[in-house]
């Protein structure tokens, strides 16, 4: 027991003498509780800072030993695709050269064949032509004599065309006044069918101007009851402002297509004026030319008995032409079966000569492959290392100054109630 329990009873809450007393008393102990405190901070300081540096020096070497691995094992991967990418490049340039080595050789072959398949098909020909000139040179000579005969003949045939065209002329006279004759009657009833045809014509263009009118009509009807409807449903589908720009651009669609209608309409009713003026004008023209005909008719009868004449003359002196003309072909003939012996053997093919082979073609020099460089692990720093023992220091300094402070508090209030 202390002397704060032997004088508690004469505690008085009027007097400070009791704390005054313990903190008299009590003055010693606080000094060596300090100084405990301190050393005891001072170990807790050391020995924390210790274990933490060994820990993070721990934890640096796993990290070391861990990244060392991760690299060998990139390094591993990275050897065993190379080796893996050499052996297969190999291989197909391997079977790439082979194949196009192959590839040659088949195109070369293919090649000598043509080399003895054309030359083949030159020996044809040549046998074709040996046999076509050998031919022609027999054509040429029954040529010549068919064509001696035909002189012959056609001086026998001119003679008898002649005296056939002097009765053919007069029966050309009879029927050259006679389908004048003809002519001029179906020239009257041609001018009655171009009256007819400008009626009916004029009717045409009248029905159907009026059927353009009464579709347009109709097909106007159909818009505005079209812009009705759509009116409608812009009112249903789309209400306030939406439904009033929809209205607007249905009418505005409806007007542009009304107005088209009338357009066309309008061109419609040109197109029949122009083409009442059109069949007015062409029925004048035709029945001009009717009048011509009729008068063409009448210069016709007058020529015909001036060609009668003139065709009497023309036959004797054709006659005359032509017998000169067959004296002359004679001796065409001959020089010209002469040119054709000559342009026969002219055209004869010579002998065709063989082509030469294609060699085979040489294989390319082998190519030389180069092995990936190997790859290494990479380079791994070595791990920062703590001082253990600068580390406790640093920990003891930390917990004395703190266990220090402490106190020096308490040394303070002591102060304070002395």
């Amino acid at each position: 027991m202390n002397n704060f329990d032997l004088n508690f009873t004469e505690f008085s809450p009027k007097s400070n003498s009791l704390i005054d007393q313990e903190l008299a008393t009590s003055g010693l102990e606080m000094g060596w509780i300090g100084a405990a405190i301190a050393g005891v901070g001072a170990v807790i300081g050391a020995v924390s800072g210790a274990s933490q540096a060994s820990s993070a020096n721990k934890q640096s070497k796993s990290n070391q030993k861990a990244q060392e691995q991760h690299n060998k094992l990139v390094a591993a991967y990275q050897n065993a695709y190379n080796k893996k990418f050499d052996k297969v490049e190999k291989e197909n340039y391997e079977k790439i050269s082979q194949f196009n080595y192959d590839q040659a050789v088949k195109n070369v072959k293919f090649q000598n064949t043509l080399i003895d398949f054309q030359h083949l098909q030159a020996l044809k020909q040549y046998e074709k032509s040996l046999a076509i000139y050998n031919t022609e040179k027999g054509l040429n000579a029954e040529s010549k004599k068919l064509a001696l005969e035909n002189e012959e003949q056609a001086i026998t045939d001119a003679k008898k065309i002649a005296s056939n065209a002097v009765e053919d002329n007069k029966v050309a006279l009879k029927k050259a006044l006679l389908s004048a004759g003809i002519q001029k009657q179906q020239q009257k009833t041609a001018l009655k069918t171009i009256a007819s045809q400008e009626q009916l014509s004029q009717a045409k263009i009248q029905q159907e101007l009026n059927q353009k009118t009464e579709q347009t009509a109709l097909a106007k009807q159909n818009k505005v009851v079209e812009g009705i409807i759509q009116d409608g449903k812009a009112a249903l589908t789309a209400p306030g402002r939406s439904g009033k720009k929809a209205k607007q651009a249905g009418r505005a669609a409806i007007g542009l297509a009304i107005n088209a209608l009338d357009v066309e309409l309008e061109g419609t009713r040109r197109r029949a004026a122009l083409g009442l003026v059109e069949v007015e004008k062409m029925t004048g023209l035709k029945s001009q030319e009717v009048a011509d005909s009729i008068d063409a008719i009448d210069e016709t009868i007058e020529l015909d008995f001036k060609n009668y004449n003139f065709n009497a003359d023309v036959i004797e002196d054709n006659l005359k032409s032509q017998i000169e003309a067959i004296k002359q072909n004679v001796k065409q003939i001959k020089l010209d079966t002469m040119v054709a012996q000559l342009d026969t053997k002219s055209n004869m093919m010579l002998y065709p000569a063989k082509g030469k082979y294609i060699p085979i073609p040489t294989p390319p020099p082998a190519k030389v492959f180069i092995d990936k460089m190997k790859a290494i692990p990479g380079y791994t720093p070595q791990a920062m290392q703590q001082s253990v023992f600068g580390a406790g220091l640093s920990g003891a300094i930390s917990g004395a100054s703190s266990a220090l402070s402490i106190a020096g508090s308490i040394a303070e209030v002591n102060t304070a109630y002395n």
